[in-house]
Protein backbone atom coordinates (compact mmCIF):
# COMPACT_ATOMS: atom_id res chain seq x y z
CA UNK A 1 0.00 0.00 0.00
CA UNK A 2 0.88 4.03 -0.43
CA UNK A 3 -0.21 7.05 -0.23
CA UNK A 4 0.88 10.53 -0.89
CA UNK A 5 -0.75 11.85 1.81
CA UNK A 6 1.32 11.97 5.26
CA UNK A 7 -0.29 9.73 8.06
CA UNK A 8 -1.44 11.55 11.20
CA UNK A 9 0.27 10.28 14.34
CA UNK A 10 -1.87 10.29 17.71
CA UNK A 11 -1.30 8.60 21.23
CA UNK A 12 -4.41 6.52 20.61
CA UNK A 13 -2.37 4.95 17.42
CA UNK A 14 -2.00 5.87 13.86
CA UNK A 15 -5.17 6.57 11.22
CA UNK A 16 -3.67 6.12 8.05
CA UNK A 17 -5.29 8.00 5.02
CA UNK A 18 -7.29 5.25 2.50
CA UNK A 19 -4.09 4.21 0.15
CA UNK A 20 -4.38 5.03 -3.70
CA UNK A 21 -3.10 1.76 -4.38
CA UNK A 22 -4.34 -1.68 -2.80
CA UNK A 23 -2.78 -5.09 -4.13
CA UNK A 24 -5.71 -7.89 -3.90
CA UNK A 25 -5.92 -11.47 -4.50
CA UNK A 26 -7.19 -12.76 -7.68
CA UNK A 27 -10.21 -14.60 -6.09
CA UNK A 28 -10.85 -10.93 -4.63
CA UNK A 29 -10.33 -8.64 -8.06
CA UNK A 30 -12.91 -11.11 -9.63
CA UNK A 31 -15.82 -10.77 -6.88
CA UNK A 32 -15.22 -7.01 -7.00
CA UNK A 33 -15.55 -7.10 -10.85
CA UNK A 34 -18.64 -9.25 -10.55
CA UNK A 35 -20.38 -6.23 -8.15
CA UNK A 36 -19.35 -3.65 -10.37
CA UNK A 37 -20.33 -5.03 -12.94
CA UNK A 38 -23.70 -6.18 -11.37
CA UNK A 39 -24.05 -2.24 -10.42
CA UNK A 40 -23.66 -1.49 -14.06
CA UNK A 41 -26.33 -3.90 -15.64
CA UNK A 42 -28.51 -2.44 -12.75
CA UNK A 43 -28.28 1.03 -13.15
CA UNK A 44 -28.19 0.51 -17.23
CA UNK A 45 -31.34 -1.75 -17.03
CA UNK A 46 -33.66 0.55 -14.96
CA UNK A 47 -32.22 3.64 -17.21
CA UNK A 48 -33.91 7.55 -17.67
CA UNK A 49 -36.77 6.19 -19.00
CA UNK A 50 -38.07 4.43 -15.65
CA UNK A 51 -39.07 6.82 -12.88
CA UNK A 52 -35.90 5.72 -10.30
CA UNK A 53 -37.71 7.66 -7.45
CA UNK A 54 -40.37 4.77 -7.50
CA UNK A 55 -37.27 3.09 -6.19
CA UNK A 56 -35.30 5.59 -4.33
CA UNK A 57 -38.35 6.26 -1.93
CA UNK A 58 -38.67 2.66 -0.67
CA UNK A 59 -35.19 1.16 -1.14
CA UNK A 60 -34.06 4.43 1.31
CA UNK A 61 -36.08 4.12 3.58
CA UNK A 62 -35.47 0.43 3.48
CA UNK A 63 -31.91 1.58 3.81
CA UNK A 64 -32.60 4.04 6.59
CA UNK A 65 -34.57 1.35 8.85
CA UNK A 66 -32.05 -1.89 7.99
CA UNK A 67 -28.66 0.58 8.60
CA UNK A 68 -30.58 1.46 12.15
CA UNK A 69 -31.25 -1.33 12.71
CA UNK A 70 -27.40 -2.44 12.78
CA UNK A 71 -26.99 0.32 15.77
CA UNK A 72 -30.16 -1.99 17.64
CA UNK A 73 -33.41 -0.43 16.56
CA UNK A 74 -36.08 -2.01 16.07
CA UNK A 75 -38.41 -0.10 14.10
CA UNK A 76 -38.93 -1.77 10.54
CA UNK A 77 -39.87 -0.93 7.07
CA UNK A 78 -43.17 -1.00 7.83
CA UNK A 79 -43.61 0.46 10.88
CA UNK A 80 -42.06 3.60 9.05
CA UNK A 81 -44.53 3.47 5.90
CA UNK A 82 -47.30 3.29 8.52
CA UNK A 83 -46.48 6.25 10.70
CA UNK A 84 -45.06 8.37 8.21
CA UNK A 85 -48.53 9.85 6.34
CA UNK A 86 -49.78 10.39 9.69
CA UNK A 87 -46.21 12.55 10.36
CA UNK A 88 -46.71 14.26 7.29
CA UNK A 89 -50.23 15.23 7.99
CA UNK A 90 -49.20 16.48 11.32
CA UNK A 91 -46.40 18.57 10.16
CA UNK A 92 -48.50 19.76 7.30
CA UNK A 93 -50.68 21.39 9.86
CA UNK A 94 -48.14 23.55 11.35
CA UNK A 95 -48.09 21.14 14.65
CA UNK A 96 -43.75 20.54 14.58
CA UNK A 97 -41.50 18.35 13.18
CA UNK A 98 -41.55 15.78 15.62
CA UNK A 99 -40.45 14.65 18.58
CA UNK A 100 -36.93 12.62 19.68
CA UNK A 101 -37.62 8.94 19.49
CA UNK A 102 -36.44 5.95 17.28
CA UNK A 103 -38.97 6.39 14.37
CA UNK A 104 -38.05 9.87 13.95
CA UNK A 105 -34.81 9.52 13.54
CA UNK A 106 -34.94 6.69 11.04
CA UNK A 107 -37.68 8.87 9.04
CA UNK A 108 -34.91 11.93 9.26
CA UNK A 109 -32.26 9.52 7.64
CA UNK A 110 -34.50 8.72 4.97
CA UNK A 111 -35.45 12.26 4.39
CA UNK A 112 -31.90 13.50 4.56
CA UNK A 113 -30.16 10.75 2.13
CA UNK A 114 -33.22 11.80 -0.35
CA UNK A 115 -32.60 15.54 -0.16
CA UNK A 116 -28.90 14.82 -1.22
CA UNK A 117 -29.74 12.94 -4.50
CA UNK A 118 -32.63 15.10 -5.44
CA UNK A 119 -29.69 17.55 -6.30
CA UNK A 120 -25.97 17.88 -6.58
CA UNK A 121 -23.69 16.88 -3.63
CA UNK A 122 -20.34 17.43 -2.94
CA UNK A 123 -18.88 15.14 -0.83
CA UNK A 124 -17.17 17.41 1.93
CA UNK A 125 -16.75 17.94 5.94
CA UNK A 126 -20.01 20.64 5.37
CA UNK A 127 -21.85 17.45 3.92
CA UNK A 128 -20.62 15.24 6.63
CA UNK A 129 -21.80 17.45 9.12
CA UNK A 130 -25.22 18.47 7.51
CA UNK A 131 -25.95 14.63 7.35
CA UNK A 132 -25.52 14.15 10.98
CA UNK A 133 -27.21 17.29 11.64
CA UNK A 134 -30.19 16.60 9.71
CA UNK A 135 -30.34 12.75 11.09
CA UNK A 136 -29.86 13.11 14.30
CA UNK A 137 -31.40 16.87 15.30
CA UNK A 138 -34.31 15.12 16.92
CA UNK A 139 -33.11 12.00 18.05
CA UNK A 140 -33.03 10.75 21.51
CA UNK A 141 -29.47 10.16 21.58
CA UNK A 142 -28.76 13.89 20.74
CA UNK A 143 -31.52 15.11 23.14
CA UNK A 144 -30.77 17.39 26.19
CA UNK A 145 -26.82 17.87 24.77
CA UNK A 146 -25.41 14.93 26.62
CA UNK A 147 -23.49 14.57 23.21
CA UNK A 148 -22.87 17.60 22.34
CA UNK A 149 -24.84 19.10 19.39
CA UNK A 150 -25.94 17.08 15.94
CA UNK A 151 -24.19 18.40 13.21
CA UNK A 152 -20.58 18.86 15.26
CA UNK A 153 -17.21 16.61 15.36
CA UNK A 154 -16.84 15.07 18.49
CA UNK A 155 -15.87 16.92 21.79
CA UNK A 156 -14.44 14.24 23.35
CA UNK A 157 -12.20 11.20 22.77
CA UNK A 158 -14.06 7.89 22.78
CA UNK A 159 -13.40 4.52 22.48
CA UNK A 160 -15.04 1.17 20.50
CA UNK A 161 -15.87 -2.39 22.10
CA UNK A 162 -17.13 -3.44 25.49
CA UNK A 163 -17.25 -0.99 28.22
CA UNK A 164 -15.10 -0.42 31.60
CA UNK A 165 -11.57 -0.67 31.50
CA UNK A 166 -9.84 0.96 28.17
CA UNK A 167 -7.55 -2.46 27.89
CA UNK A 168 -11.01 -3.99 27.05
CA UNK A 169 -11.08 -1.32 23.72
CA UNK A 170 -11.42 -3.39 20.45
CA UNK A 171 -10.13 0.02 19.21
CA UNK A 172 -9.29 3.98 20.22
CA UNK A 173 -10.05 6.40 17.65
CA UNK A 174 -7.78 9.60 17.09
CA UNK A 175 -8.03 11.85 19.85
CA UNK A 176 -10.91 14.54 19.52
CA UNK A 177 -8.06 17.53 18.59
CA UNK A 178 -7.76 15.68 15.43
CA UNK A 179 -10.85 15.14 14.13
CA UNK A 180 -11.11 18.10 12.02
CA UNK A 181 -8.22 17.12 9.98
CA UNK A 182 -8.54 14.04 9.76
CA UNK A 183 -12.16 14.87 8.33
CA UNK A 184 -10.10 17.20 5.82
CA UNK A 185 -7.58 14.41 4.60
CA UNK A 186 -11.14 11.80 4.60
CA UNK A 187 -13.13 14.07 2.11
CA UNK A 188 -10.14 14.91 0.20
CA UNK A 189 -9.45 11.50 -0.91
CA UNK A 190 -13.36 11.16 -1.58
CA UNK A 191 -12.63 13.93 -3.79
CA UNK A 192 -9.83 12.59 -5.79
CA UNK A 193 -11.64 9.52 -5.99
CA UNK A 194 -14.82 10.78 -7.37
CA UNK A 195 -12.65 13.17 -10.25
CA UNK A 196 -11.15 9.74 -10.63
CA UNK A 197 -7.60 10.47 -9.66
CA UNK A 198 -6.99 7.20 -8.53
CA UNK A 199 -7.48 3.41 -10.37
CA UNK A 200 -9.67 1.63 -7.43
CA UNK A 201 -12.83 0.56 -8.45
CA UNK A 202 -15.98 1.14 -6.90
CA UNK A 203 -16.72 -1.95 -4.49
CA UNK A 204 -12.37 -1.28 -3.22
CA UNK A 205 -13.45 2.30 -2.51
CA UNK A 206 -16.35 1.64 -1.01
CA UNK A 207 -14.45 -0.10 1.48
CA UNK A 208 -11.10 1.97 1.86
CA UNK A 209 -13.40 4.89 2.91
CA UNK A 210 -15.82 3.20 5.13
CA UNK A 211 -12.58 1.81 7.00
CA UNK A 212 -11.21 5.20 7.05
CA UNK A 213 -14.42 7.46 8.55
CA UNK A 214 -14.95 4.65 11.22
CA UNK A 215 -11.62 4.64 12.44
CA UNK A 216 -11.99 8.60 12.71
CA UNK A 217 -14.86 7.85 14.82
CA UNK A 218 -15.43 12.16 14.04
CA UNK A 219 -19.04 11.85 16.06
CA UNK A 220 -19.69 11.09 19.59
CA UNK A 221 -22.69 8.89 18.55
CA UNK A 222 -24.00 8.27 14.82
CA UNK A 223 -20.56 7.01 12.95
CA UNK A 224 -22.29 4.08 11.40
CA UNK A 225 -25.38 5.61 10.55
CA UNK A 226 -23.43 8.50 8.56
CA UNK A 227 -20.86 6.14 7.62
CA UNK A 228 -23.00 4.21 5.56
CA UNK A 229 -25.39 6.88 4.17
CA UNK A 230 -21.64 8.28 3.06
CA UNK A 231 -21.57 4.78 0.81
CA UNK A 232 -24.84 5.30 -0.55
CA UNK A 233 -24.15 9.29 -1.74
CA UNK A 234 -20.40 7.46 -3.37
CA UNK A 235 -22.44 5.29 -5.36
CA UNK A 236 -25.10 7.81 -7.07
CA UNK A 237 -22.30 10.29 -7.43
CA UNK A 238 -20.74 7.43 -9.46
CA UNK A 239 -23.72 7.43 -11.20
CA UNK A 240 -25.38 4.51 -10.35
CA UNK A 241 -28.70 3.24 -9.28
CA UNK A 242 -29.64 3.67 -5.85
CA UNK A 243 -28.95 0.37 -3.76
CA UNK A 244 -29.88 -0.72 -0.21
CA UNK A 245 -26.46 -2.17 0.70
CA UNK A 246 -27.43 -2.23 4.52
CA UNK A 247 -29.78 -5.24 3.83
CA UNK A 248 -27.19 -8.12 3.55
CA UNK A 249 -25.29 -5.67 6.82
CA UNK A 250 -27.68 -5.88 9.00
CA UNK A 251 -27.91 -9.64 8.10
CA UNK A 252 -24.15 -10.79 8.67
CA UNK A 253 -23.56 -8.18 11.56
CA UNK A 254 -21.00 -9.94 13.32
CA UNK A 255 -19.17 -10.68 10.00
CA UNK A 256 -19.47 -6.58 8.99
CA UNK A 257 -17.56 -5.87 12.93
CA UNK A 258 -14.72 -8.40 12.18
CA UNK A 259 -14.17 -6.92 8.72
CA UNK A 260 -14.32 -3.26 10.30
CA UNK A 261 -11.69 -4.43 12.64
CA UNK A 262 -9.60 -6.39 10.67
CA UNK A 263 -9.19 -2.83 8.27
CA UNK A 264 -8.74 -1.06 11.36
CA UNK A 265 -6.37 -3.51 13.05
CA UNK A 266 -4.38 -4.89 10.87
CA UNK A 267 -4.51 -2.63 7.85
CA UNK A 268 -6.49 -5.88 6.19
CA UNK A 269 -9.21 -4.77 3.51
CA UNK A 270 -10.01 -8.13 2.20
CA UNK A 271 -12.84 -8.84 4.39
CA UNK A 272 -14.45 -5.26 4.11
CA UNK A 273 -13.83 -5.57 0.20
CA UNK A 274 -15.60 -8.88 -0.36
CA UNK A 275 -18.31 -8.54 2.43
CA UNK A 276 -18.88 -4.67 0.29
CA UNK A 277 -18.72 -6.69 -2.82
CA UNK A 278 -21.61 -9.20 -1.35
CA UNK A 279 -23.72 -6.09 -0.07
CA UNK A 280 -23.52 -4.72 -3.63
CA UNK A 281 -24.87 -7.93 -5.17
CA UNK A 282 -27.65 -8.51 -2.85
CA UNK A 283 -28.85 -5.32 -3.15
CA UNK A 284 -28.62 -4.89 -7.05
CA UNK A 285 -30.88 -8.88 -6.63
CA UNK A 286 -33.27 -6.95 -4.31
CA UNK A 287 -33.90 -3.95 -6.24
CA UNK A 288 -34.28 -5.42 -9.65
CA UNK A 289 -36.79 -8.15 -7.95
CA UNK A 290 -39.06 -4.70 -6.32
CA UNK A 291 -38.55 -2.86 -9.72
CA UNK A 292 -40.08 -6.05 -11.42
CA UNK A 293 -42.87 -6.68 -8.70
CA UNK A 294 -44.16 -3.24 -8.62
CA UNK A 295 -43.92 -2.73 -12.63
CA UNK A 296 -46.79 -5.78 -13.13
CA UNK A 297 -49.12 -3.94 -10.78
CA UNK A 298 -50.63 -1.74 -12.95
CA UNK A 299 -51.87 -4.53 -15.10
CA UNK A 300 -53.63 -5.82 -11.89
CA UNK A 301 -55.21 -2.97 -10.90
CA UNK A 302 -56.61 -1.92 -14.03
CA UNK A 303 -58.46 -5.40 -14.03
CA UNK A 304 -61.67 -4.37 -14.89
CA UNK A 305 -63.44 -7.32 -12.74
CA UNK A 306 -62.34 -6.10 -10.00
CA UNK A 307 -63.43 -2.11 -10.03
CA UNK A 308 -67.91 -2.19 -9.19
CA UNK A 309 -69.79 -1.50 -12.64
CA UNK A 310 -66.59 -2.97 -14.38
CA UNK A 311 -65.38 0.93 -14.69
CA UNK A 312 -61.50 1.70 -13.51
CA UNK A 313 -61.32 5.61 -12.53
CA UNK A 314 -61.01 7.82 -15.58
CA UNK A 315 -57.68 8.89 -17.11
CA UNK A 316 -56.59 12.00 -15.48
CA UNK A 317 -58.48 11.45 -12.63
CA UNK A 318 -57.48 12.00 -9.38
CA UNK A 319 -58.68 8.18 -8.62
CA UNK A 320 -56.35 7.21 -12.04
CA UNK A 321 -53.67 9.41 -10.60
CA UNK A 322 -53.56 7.90 -7.36
CA UNK A 323 -52.81 4.17 -8.47
CA UNK A 324 -49.68 5.54 -10.33
CA UNK A 325 -49.03 7.28 -6.54
CA UNK A 326 -49.54 4.21 -4.30
CA UNK A 327 -46.11 2.30 -5.76
CA UNK A 328 -44.26 5.39 -4.51
CA UNK A 329 -46.47 6.02 -1.41
CA UNK A 330 -48.03 2.42 -0.77
CA UNK A 331 -49.49 4.25 2.78
CA UNK A 332 -51.59 7.03 2.49
CA UNK A 333 -53.65 9.30 4.19
CA UNK A 334 -56.27 11.42 2.15
CA UNK A 335 -53.99 14.53 2.91
CA UNK A 336 -51.07 12.66 1.70
CA UNK A 337 -53.36 12.04 -1.71
CA UNK A 338 -54.76 15.94 -1.25
CA UNK A 339 -50.68 17.05 -1.29
CA UNK A 340 -49.39 14.54 -3.81
CA UNK A 341 -51.63 15.12 -6.43
CA UNK A 342 -52.21 18.79 -6.19
CA UNK A 343 -55.91 18.36 -5.48
CA UNK A 344 -58.86 19.43 -2.70
CA UNK A 345 -59.38 17.06 -0.08
CA UNK A 346 -62.98 16.26 -1.08
CA UNK A 347 -61.26 14.59 -4.70
CA UNK A 348 -58.82 12.96 -2.85
CA UNK A 349 -61.03 11.75 -0.14
CA UNK A 350 -63.33 10.58 -3.35
CA UNK A 351 -60.49 8.61 -4.68
CA UNK A 352 -59.29 6.71 -1.74
CA UNK A 353 -62.76 5.49 -1.56
CA UNK A 354 -63.32 4.40 -5.47
CA UNK A 355 -59.91 2.42 -4.77
CA UNK A 356 -60.96 1.03 -1.94
CA UNK A 357 -63.90 0.07 -3.19
CA UNK A 358 -61.66 -2.01 -5.75
CA UNK A 359 -60.04 -3.22 -3.31
CA UNK A 360 -57.15 -1.60 -4.14
CA UNK A 361 -56.85 0.15 -0.50
CA UNK A 362 -57.17 -1.20 2.69
CA UNK A 363 -58.22 1.23 5.79
CA UNK A 364 -55.39 0.10 8.34
CA UNK A 365 -56.21 1.75 11.69
CA UNK A 366 -60.11 2.53 11.81
CA UNK A 367 -59.62 5.97 13.21
CA UNK A 368 -62.49 8.52 12.63
CA UNK A 369 -59.50 10.82 11.79
CA UNK A 370 -55.82 10.84 10.49
CA UNK A 371 -57.45 7.61 8.41
CA UNK A 372 -54.52 5.43 6.86
CA UNK A 373 -55.22 3.44 3.83
CA UNK A 374 -52.80 0.91 2.54
CA UNK A 375 -51.90 -1.01 -0.71
CA UNK A 376 -51.55 -4.59 1.17
CA UNK A 377 -50.22 -6.03 -2.69
CA UNK A 378 -47.36 -2.92 -2.31
CA UNK A 379 -46.72 -3.44 1.44
CA UNK A 380 -46.36 -7.47 0.48
CA UNK A 381 -43.96 -7.18 -2.30
CA UNK A 382 -41.67 -5.34 0.22
CA UNK A 383 -42.45 -7.97 2.94
CA UNK A 384 -41.31 -10.63 0.56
Amino acid sequence: MSSSLTKIRHPQGVVAPPPRELALPPRVIGHVSEAQAALAALSARLGPQTSPFSLTRLLMREEAARSSAIEGTKTTLNDLLQAEPVLEDIEARGRGAGKPDELTTIRAYALALENRLARPFDLDAACVLALHRDVFLLSPEFAGGRKGPAGAWRDRDVRIGRRGSISKATFIPPSHALVPRLMDIHTAWLGSSSEGQNRLTLPIRLALAHAHFEAIHPFVDGNGRIGRMLLSLMIVEEGFAVIPLSRLLEVERPRYYEALRFAQQRQDFVPLVLLLCDAIIEGVRSTEALHRRLSSLPDQWWDTARWPGGRPPRQGSAGNRLLDLLPIYPVITVGTVARQLGVSRQAANLAVRDLEDARVLAEQNGWRRNRVFASREVLALLDH
